[in-house]
């Protein structure tokens, strides 16, 4: 998955018209979330950090999704950031597969 991510990360970028900076990789993510049926927001964004809610998920009452799971299907994301922009780091820090109330992903610049 984090190959997948990486490879379209050129394409995700001539799609959406962003640049490869902070900002670009989070408006990547709100809309890779689009296409993989999950719901997703900026609840915060400065120059070094931006912190995305994901608050609806198609995948989250499947049968078998797992937080193991689910994070590994967070590694297309992890790919797809680090194609666009290697000095952001993408952090998960909270996970509705594991009762949270929401997912939340922060980028921060290195």
């Amino acid at each position: 998955m984090y190959e997948w991510g990486m490879n379209d990360a050129d394409d995700v970028i001539a799609t959406l018209g962003i640049e490869r900076n902070l900002h670009g990789c989070a408006v990547a993510i709100l809309a890779m979330n689009c296409v993989f049926g999950i719901e997703s927001r900026i609840i915060k964004e400065d120059k070094n950090e931006v912190i995305i809610h994901a608050t609806e998920c198609l995948w989250k009452n499947k049968r078998n999704w797992t937080p193991e799971v689910c994070a590994s299907v967070e590694r297309y994301d992890v790919g797809l950031v680090k194609g666009i922009d290697k000095k952001i780091d993408y952090c998960c820090t909270k996970r509705r597969s594991k009762g949270d109330s929401v997912c939340e992903v922060i980028l921060r610049k290195t």
